[in-house]
């Protein structure tokens, strides 16, 4: 079990990365969950090429994570230059860069039923549950393999959906399952799609302790500052490494807690300084632009990370380490805004730089579901996450749309406060998995 969360750790982390490289100016909120739950289903509806793939993927990719700490490198002695095509380079480098076998130390299948046995014992929470389907255009309902059908039934607790509408009963299966927080995951440009395969994950929970309203400012990731709805109040456990000091929050049945870490002014000053000294060393930053900045913008950076920080920082953390590390020795107060956040990716490309790639030509092999010649379009994720004082609200659905082929003495005080951008992430607690996790850059 521990190979098979490892190599669920190391999914995730490329995931954010990808995505960071790619999109740092937004706030994202994803859960890896639901994704590698739909991988899962689509490895179980493939045969060939497109099966080896996906599974490959499962059990950790083509890609090192090597190779992403050098893109982030290259992206950090380009960025200083202002030049697109250094902001290009770290987002081929973070994901694509040399590839390499990468040792797996479980595989595909193992990865499939131990998903299967995580999501069987996260729905034993009333805050967690994880629905999956299949919809299908009425016409070729009855092409579905019969063996398919019986092992989305019993393995995945799955249903088939045989529809006259498959993007409007999509929606309203998206609706249903996930509590109304996503109404809409398919659309009028997916009349084409003869099948859907869907998984969401939502989680819904108050919390354990009560936090109190109190109002103070937020620094946005562009240094902007704006005055917000924060909480404070007590969390049980203290986290700190290199990067990161944060907190874990108990929600009301204790079988999840929320995770905040916020970057340490200290290591994003570091980080600047190496990445400064190397940019220098190359010739790329000259006197006029190191002199220019103001005391505020100088003083902004020490505490604002930028995507390079980011991309190092989650590279170099092992969350598991992370998790496992958790104290309860400090008398601890925590501060973080209120927020909501959604989010939307279609997640083709990062497929594709996973290896990836015969899923998503009219050449697949999906006979062991259908004998229908279909391939994957598209793989989209929808999420949205509302956080407040009384709890928090979360859900994910991920869509594959296929078309026909052509203790008792005084503790020290600590307090950690979320009043700029954050990483963060909603964990089961027996592991610390992350079913969702985000970057909050701006309220």
């Amino acid at each position: 079990m521990k190979n098979c969360l490892k190599e669920y750790l190391k999914f995730t982390r490329l995931l954010m990365i990808y995505h960071l490289v790619n999109r740092m100016d937004e706030n994202i909120i994803m859960s890896p969950f639901s994704i590698q739950m739909l991988l899962s289903l689509i490895s179980d509806a493939t045969a060939g090429t497109a099966h080896n793939e996906v599974i490959r993927a499962l059990e950790g990719g083509t890609v090192g994570l090597g190779s992403a700490r050098r893109g982030s490198t290259a992206g950090q002695e380009n960025a200083g230059r202002g030049s697109a095509v250094g902001q290009e380079n770290a987002g081929r480098g973070s994901m694509a860069g040399h590839r390499r076998p990468v040792r797996r130390s479980a595989s595909g299948q193992e990865i499939s039923e131990w998903l299967i046995y995580i999501q069987e014992r996260m729905g034993r929470s009333p805050a967690f549950a994880s629905s999956n389907a299949v919809c299908l255009r009425q016409d070729i309902g009855s092409s579905v393999n019969d063996k398919f059908r019986e092992h989305l039934e019993n393995f995945y607790n799955g249903e088939i959906i045989s529809s006259s509408d498959p993007v409007g009963d999509v929606n309203r299966w998206a609706a249903r399952v996930s509590r109304g927080m996503i109404n809409k995951i398919a659309d009028k440009s997916m009349s084409n799609v003869l099948a859907f395969m869907l998984n969401c994950v939502v989680f819904e929970s108050k919390w354990r302790y009560i936090y109190e309203d109190v109002k103070l400012d937020f620094t946005n990731a562009d240094s902007s500052v704006k005055k917000v709805p924060m909480m404070a109040g007590m969390a049980e456990y203290y986290l700190e490494n290199k990067y990161f000091t944060g907190f874990l929050r108990p929600y009301e049945d204790r079988a999840f807690y929320f995770m905040g870490l916020l970057p340490k002014k200290e290591a994003i000053a570091a980080f600047r300084r190496k990445a400064q000294a190397r940019q220098e060393a190359i010739g790329g930053l000259h006197q006029e632009m190191r002199t220019e900045k103001n005391a505020t913008d100088r003083e902004a950076e020490q505490k604002i990370p930028n995507r390079d920080f980011w991309t190092h920082a989650l590279y170099e953390t092992d969350f598991t380490r992370l998790y496992d590390s958790r104290t309860s020795s400090y008398d601890l107060h925590v501060i973080m805004p209120e927020f909501k956040s959604e989010f939307t990716t279609n997640l083709e490309s990062f497929c594709n730089e996973l290896g990836m790639k015969e899923i998503f030509s009219p050449g697949a092999d999906f006979s062991p579901m259908t004998s229908e010649q279909i391939f994957l379009e598209s793989i989209i994720q929808k999420a949205r996450i509302e956080v407040d004082r009384h709890g928090t609200r979360a859900a994910a659905i991920s869509m594959g749309a296929m078309p026909k082929s052509i203790g008792a003495h005084v503790r020290e005080r600590r307090v950690v406060r979320l009043d700029r951008p954050f990483l963060y992430a909603i964990v089961e607690c027996m592991n610390g998995m992350p079913v969702f996790e985000g970057i909050l850059n701006q309220i």
